[in-house]
């Protein structure tokens, strides 16, 4: 004889396959009636089998909720036994919904019966009721002092966390259809994580507090403007790793160079930024390179694809890792603390590397990080960042280990 328990799981199975049955026969005589040969209509129905389609993910689902029910249901029973086993003979039908019970189980609320009445009229789970195998009710002995045992236990549900697939959410980053929307994005996107301190007052830039937190395309195409969200939602992820404020700022400005960097706005020179850099030059930088010489600076590393907008935008980030790294005052605003240990280990190298050309070579990736401090550190920065580490001063990456940067 079949327990209970087989009984319900035999019962639930054959119900979902005779289901998942009639839903494939009907499937099957609407693709015939359509004129799809047989080798077509195997071809749909197992592609929806491998990929759990309509058809068999429901059956998969259906058979996932019946084991889980099963298991709960055994648990329920072997409670019962273990009550019984230490004398207690009666059992109270405890209701619980999440805001709703169904009729059947609320008419039962508060009810007293033997394990064996129980049985016979239909456990919690057990199919008897609306709600069937996903019954949330309990039987608890009935000399169990609850509150208001006799009433529906209304359990609270919880909200879900909605998620942001909005135009502006953090997905969205170089996916907008209008130049407005890029702005938008970025302008809600820079407002998280650390804020500034420095309240305005600019050291690096000399630009008007005005443009802080606005993002300015209008010289830009909606191409470049796409690429410039992508580059700013992985550096906004960096400035929250590190510590720092996220960048505030994107504004068009007047120079040879394609971008610059201070108070965490990007500047950018529209007639540089759009310049195409030629085939010879780009061949050059090249040649160089391979040769394991100094080519002009970072953004030769990019002589495969040409894409410097990404090589110019990570050194102009770099600018901004010791501008604002460990910045914790106001005072230290004007003098980052960063920013002073960059300088003195560059002092370091440029003095040994008067005299010491082989030192020189392997401590300065490019022409241009033999500028000043700021730049050895930024132009660094860029091909560790862009995986061109073996290029990379050595001494540079012995300095970010000791700084926790690595």
């Amino acid at each position: 004889m079949p327990n209970e328990l087989e009984v319900i799981l035999a019962n639930e199975i054959a119900n979902a396959s005779a289901q998942t049955v009639l839903s494939m026969n009907s499937v099957i005589t609407s693709m015939q009636a359509t004129g799809m040969s047989s080798t077509q209509i195997k071809a749909v129905l197992m592609n929806d089998l491998t990929s759990g389609g309509r058809l068999f993910g429901g059956f998969r689902s259906q058979i996932r909720n019946t084991v889980k029910n099963g298991v709960e249901y055994a648990g329920n029973t072997s409670s019962m036994g273990a009550f019984e086993d230490a004398g207690i003979k009666e059992f109270i039908w405890v209701t619980v919904g999440g805001g709703k019970v169904c009729a059947d189980c609320e008419s039962r609320s508060g009810q007293v019966g033997t394990n064996e009445f129980w049985r016979t009229v239909g456990r919690p789970k057990s199919g008897f009721s609306v709600c069937q195998q996903n019954c949330r009710c309990q039987l608890v002995a009935s000399n169990y002092k609850g509150e208001n045992l006799n009433k529906p236990l209304l359990t609270k549900r919880k909200k879900k966390v909605k998620q942001d697939f909005g135009l502006y959410s953090k997905s969205m980053a170089g996916k907008h259809k209008t130049k407005s929307d890029t702005i938008k994005w970025a302008e809600k996107n820079h407002q998280k994580g650390v804020q500034y301190i420095n309240e305005g007052r600019s050291r690096f830039s000399g630009r008007s507090p005005d443009i802080y937190g606005m993002f300015k395309y209008k010289y830009i195409t909606i191409d470049q403007a796409n690429k410039f969200n992508k580059l700013f939602s992985e550096s906004f992820d960096l400035s929250d790793k590190l510590g720092i404020p996220r960048l505030r700022g994107f504004t068009s400005v007047r120079g040879k160079f394609a971008m610059d960097m201070g108070d965490g706005i990007i500047g950018v020179s529209k007639t540089s930024l759009n310049r195409n850099l030629t085939d010879k030059w780009w061949g050059i930088q090249k040649e160089l390179i391979k040769k394991g010489k100094y080519p002009s600076s970072s953004v030769s590393f990019a002589y495969k694809t040409k894409d410097k907008i990404t090589l110019q935008f990570w050194h102009e980030y770099g600018h901004h890792i010791h501008q604002q790294l460990n910045v914790i005052k106001k005072e230290q605003y004007f003098k980052p603390p960063f920013e002073i240990k960059v300088r003195k280990i560059y002092t370091k190298l440029k003095e040994k590397s008067l005299t010491d050309a082989k030192f020189r070579s392997i401590n300065y990736p490019s022409t241009y990080s033999m500028t000043d401090s700021a730049e050895w550190f930024a132009e660094n920065f860029t091909l560790y960042k862009n995986g061109f580490k073996k290029r990379v001063s050595k001494e540079f990456i012995r300095f970010l280990k000791e700084n926790g940067l690595d």
